[in-house]
């Protein structure tokens, strides 16, 4: 195993292990793929934390057991995260810390509407992306500030009208909201 493939092997365990154990794993109890995979790991294997020890453990079982593709998929991103800024890294890093604060059922919500926008064909994509891009910072924090002053009742109401809309009337509804005051 790569130093890559054992680096990207411990960002994956930041993100998707469990944050404690209570009781240390030994190097001789590894299994041999599982030492191959955290060699890197050897000479201060005894020095880590026993969550440390692990999670890595753990992570090693994952990565033998990811078939091929899905391992080139992870080493991608890995080499795409590394190249990233610092700047970048952080705000991604809060990003998804605050990701995982919110509730079971928005976290499910967001990850669908992910999907559902990853569906779309390409041109939609651009052209919403471009639509809220063209939008001022100042509208854009205010629509996000309406929005959290909503209630759960009142934006299920606004998702559940949306939808029953015809193209011409969200046109007609967006031409009112741009005519709505902004509250400062």
């Amino acid at each position: 195993m790569n130093k890559f493939a054992t680096n990207m092997l411990v960002l994956g365990l930041l993100f998707l292990a469990p944050l404690s154990y209570a009781k240390g794993v030994a190097w001789s109890d590894l299994s041999l793929s599982e030492q191959q995979v955290l060699q890197s790991y050897q000479d201060r294997w005894s020095a880590l934390e026993p969550g440390q020890q692990q999670k890595l453990q753990k992570g090693a079982a994952r990565w033998e057991s990811m078939p091929a593709d899905k391992k080139a998929l992870m080493q991608k991103r890995f080499k795409h995260w590394n190249n990233l800024p610092d700047e970048r890294k952080v705000a991604l890093r809060k990003r998804f810390r605050n990701f995982q604060s919110l509730p079971a059922e928005d976290r499910k919500r967001l990850r669908k509407k992910h999907q559902w926008y990853k569906s779309l064909p390409k041109e939609r994509r651009q052209t919403l992306r471009k639509r809220w891009q063209k939008l001022p910072k100042a509208e854009k924090e205010a629509m996000r500030e309406r929005w959290l002053k909503m209630s759960p009742q009142e934006r299920r109401a606004l998702r559940k009208r949306h939808k029953s809309m015809t193209p011409e009337q969200r046109k007609k509804m967006r031409s009112t909201f741009d005519r709505i005051p902004k509250e400062s």
